[in-house]
């Protein structure tokens, strides 16, 4: 059985690999994403109506397979969020430009790292399609902490701590002090490739099918965030945490489990409790940055809303009426993508159904608080 003691090895052995940073490939700076099928293109519709308010910066979005990606979609995002390309990451000449590494499957966090490496710019704005972008991003690349480093990273929460001990010493980090650390939250990531380029691809070992690395790292952190800790770490690359923690965002939800499956349906509503789905990061200085969505996403069946309370440091939740604005504009941005797009894409019907038993439980929420209180009974403004 591989443990920590082969994965080490195999790290040392391709580490001593990799080619030279290639002079010439990658140019300029931009912005890139990852996204396909409807799910996901009606969150990164929203995130890119939320960028190109702020910047005219190039972007780049990477699909896996013509199926996620139709011809006619990329016509309207060439259209409307100009200058972008759309490419698809299955077809990039992983094998032959980069014969230690192999991946097969892309549809999952694991694009992400090879989304950074395969982007044609040389420094990189990375983020997430269910993140909101509060501010320009744009000033992050003159930091003087960008500067000094190559790489800004924010934190998770920190309570988070999914990263085992056997997987830092895979990747030799020894000290207690970065163990102590907050991990990784890899919802942004600003990068200069030519100074971490060595990380970078360590960052892809982690998250390749190189004798089932990535599967081997998955069961010892959560997902791709921490392998960039992890492999810059390895690399001696430095790099910029930004260094004020995340806060909660949420609202009131009940969580019903589904019979015979692991599935949940998640119903918001203020007879519910307090339920954390998102984290507000912040910038360089302190300010709010980005509203990360992380567990219920932009839905065009369920119109979850996640922005309108924020767990204070000293664990009060509190409302966050000036999140809730923004949220507002962004179903504004889905209701366009939905007129505009969906017509390409078959009908979901599942997620249908779904949304429409949320709305006849809701339906009863209400009734229930009706009679406790003999008052009207709102639901969540949609």
């Amino acid at each position: 059985m591989k443990g920590k003691s082969f994965y080490r090895e195999l790290l040392d052995n391709s580490y001593d690999r990799f080619p030279a940073y290639p002079e010439g490939r990658y140019q300029g700076r931009g912005i890139v994403l990852c996204a396909g099928g409807p799910i996901h293109l009606c969150n990164a519709y929203v995130c890119l109506q939320f960028l190109r308010t702020f910047t005219d910066l190039p972007i780049e979005l990477f699909y896996a397979g013509p199926a996620e990606m139709p011809e006619a979609v990329q016509d309207f995002l060439h259209d409307d969020f100009g200058p972008i390309t759309v490419q698809d990451i299955s077809s990039c000449r992983f094998r032959e430009e980069q014969p230690f590494l192999s991946i097969r499957n892309f549809r999952g966090c694991q694009i992400k790292p090879y989304a950074l490496l395969y982007s044609s710019f040389e420094e990189i704005f990375y983020i997430d399609v269910d993140n909101i972008p509060l501010q320009s991003p744009v000033p992050l690349f003159t930091s003087e902490e960008y500067m000094q480093t190559g790489a800004l990273f924010w934190p998770d929460l920190t309570i988070t701590k999914s990263t085992t001990e056997e997987l830092f010493q895979v990747f030799g980090v020894t000290s207690e002090l970065l163990k102590r650390d907050l991990e990784f939250e890899s919802g942004q990531i600003v990068l200069d490739k030519r100074r971490c380029w060595k990380a970078l691809l360590t960052v892809c070992l982690a998250n390749s099918d190189v004798e089932n690395f990535r599967e081997y790292c998955y069961n010892h952190t959560l997902g791709d965030k921490d392998t960039f800790r992890l492999a810059f770490q390895f690399a001696g690359q430095p790099y910029h945490l930004v260094q004020h923690p995340p806060l909660q965002v949420g609202n009131h939800y009940f969580i019903i489990p589904v019979p015979l499956t692991d599935l949940t349906i998640k119903i918001q509503h203020d007879l519910g409790s307090f339920y954390a789905t998102g984290i507000l990061q912040h910038g360089l200085k302190g300010l709010p940055l980005f509203a990360h969505k992380t567990v219920c996403e932009w839905d065009m069946y369920q119109r979850f809303r996640n922005l309108l309370y924020i767990e204070s440091r000293d664990g009060n939740i509190l409302p966050a009426e000036e999140l809730a604005v923004w949220e507002s504009r962004g179903y504004g941005y889905l209701e366009e993508f939905q007129k505009r797009y969906m017509g390409i894409f078959g009908r979901d019907y599942f997620r249908e159904f779904r949304g429409l038993l949320a709305r006849l439980i809701i339906a009863f929420l209400d009734g229930v608080k009706y009679w406790r209180t003999g008052k009207s009974a709102l639901s969540p403004k949609k």
